[in-house]
């Protein structure tokens, strides 16, 4: 997500290069991967616009926001959601 660091594990990128905010919330969120409380708080602090149109965020508090999604989330395979990232990087270390 534009404005602050992705944890992605590989070429996926956190807005899928949308460059909006608005993409990543709705599709980690949509997937389970972050708490139903931080998506409200989400919704109310942070407006459509600031998500979906702007490259960045000035809302300090939407920021602080959408960076705690990271946490929320974690790292993951840009190619697969659902493998685990332990999993994919012991199978990389074994090939190797």
């Amino acid at each position: 997500m534009l404005g602050h660091t992705n944890k992605a594990f590989g070429p996926g990128l956190s807005d899928f290069g949308t460059g909006s905010a608005w993409f990543h919330v709705e599709f980690f969120h949509g997937h389970g991967q972050f708490s139903d409380l931080l998506y409200e708080q989400i919704v109310d602090v942070c407006t459509i616009h600031d998500l979906k149109y702007n490259h960045s965020i000035s809302n300090k508090k939407c920021q602080a926001l959408l960076d705690k999604t990271d946490t929320e989330i974690g790292g993951y395979y840009g190619y697969n959601l659902y493998v685990p990232l332990a999993l994919l990087m012991l199978l990389v270390l074994l090939l190797c």
